[in-house]
């Protein structure tokens, strides 16, 4: 709560975005960032790591956010130090994950993740056919690490014991001039982790960056890869786009770049209700809305403009084949699936499926918004 305060004060005195660090890149710059910008929990970490005699950072988008003149929500670490040894240190720590090791220290309000500096699968980038990686634990150097990041921007590391920046690959220029640029070959590291496309579009349009032809190329390219990530996994992915603000943004560049065809299914595509669909995402962004009801009005985004002047058969059919086509591209929770199919078909969830799923909280609230969007269709 302390922490959420201090934020707020933070937005009033610090309103504005702040200057870049200037300096060659590869070297240390010095650079004094407000320690108050920072989780005092995370900095209690960092300092404790350093004091044990590692190398400890902050990295990524808390870096990117503060220097665009945002607030982070996250404040990552990453460290020399290997998990059982981050572990050795912190007695409220627990190491989590398979294929990405991380290690969760906890506090009273807060969890602190830190990551293990990482190497960059060499050997797979050497091959024409780069598979997805699978295993992202090989663990190496301050300067690994930079490599095997996905954008120039998220490769940045902060030192605020010794106050100073680390920018091996042109990060602070990219954000100063507001480019995404990915560090590396496009296509390879789109192939290594497709997700990162959907990221990058996604970043492009929060943060108003341009994005460079290369990663367009890249999307053209290789958008079908993302057919093989599991399909929870695009779930997570496809609300993140959607419950922003540039949600339009996003979906009017996914048709741009031939890449909605992946998330959403053909039907809401061939419709040309996008226009529609991105008023409806920006409307629904700007209520209030609980966490556990974004998922079924971001669905009603894309399939409430499908059902204007249906009757009542073809308005059943049309719901059922487009929450079908989207179950087989991301997938879709039971009671997100049947919440939908009440509010709009009054269709009542069978017993023996009700008994299995999670109920949704405050039912009639998201019936009001629902409804109350429905009807701007």
């Amino acid at each position: 709560m302390l922490f959420k305060f201090i934020q707020q004060v933070m937005k009033i005195l610090y309103p504005k975005k702040r200057s870049f660090p200037t300096g060659k890149i590869g070297k240390k710059i010095p650079y004094q960032l407000d320690r108050h910008l920072f989780s005092p929990c995370a900095l209690k970490v960092i300092e404790r790591l350093q004091q044990n005699g590692y190398q400890a950072f902050f990295v990524g988008g808390c870096l990117r956010d503060i220097l665009l003149g945002y607030h982070p929500k996250d404040f990552d670490v990453v460290t020399n130090a290997r998990p059982d040894q981050i572990a050795r240190i912190f007695s409220n720590a627990l190491i989590i994950g398979r294929r990405f090791t991380l290690v969760h220290v906890r506090f009273r309000n807060e969890i602190v993740e830190v990551a293990t500096f990482r190497r960059d699968h060499k050997e797979r980038a050497e091959e024409p056919s780069t598979k997805i990686i699978v295993d992202d634990n090989r663990y190496g150097s301050l300067e690994d690490d930079v490599i095997r990041r996905d954008f120039s921007m998220n490769a940045l590391y902060y030192d605020p014991i010794n106050k100073m920046m680390i920018d091996h690959v042109g990060g602070l220029s990219d954000l100063k001039e507001k480019t995404l640029k990915t560090i590396g070959d496009d296509a390879i590291r789109f192939s290594e982790d497709p997700v990162r496309m959907i990221r990058a579009l996604r970043y492009a349009a929060k943060l108003n960056l341009k994005l460079t032809e290369q990663i367009k190329a890249g999307i053209l390219a290789k958008g079908s890869m993302v057919l093989h990530v599991p399909k929870a996994r695009l779930y997570e992915e496809f609300l993140k786009c959607f419950s922003q603000q540039n949600a339009s943004t996003i979906l009017a560049m996914m048709n741009s770049l031939k890449f909605s065809r992946y998330l959403i299914p053909k039907t809401v595509i061939a419709s040309g209700k996008d226009k529609k669909i991105g008023s409806l995402l920006q409307w629904m962004n700007k209520q209030e809305i609980l966490k556990e009801h974004h998922a079924t009005l971001i669905l009603l985004c894309f399939i409430g403009p499908l059902l204007k002047n249906l009757n009542e058969t073809k308005t059943y059919d049309m719901v059922s084949k487009v929450l079908f086509d989207f179950q087989k591209l991301i997938l879709v929770p039971k009671q997100v699936e049947y919440a939908i199919r009440n509010i709009v078909l009054n269709e009542k969830t069978p017993e023996n499926i009700r008994m299995r799923i999670k109920p949704i909280p405050d039912i009639k609230r998201l019936k009001n918004l629902a409804q109350e969007l429905l009807t701007k269709c």
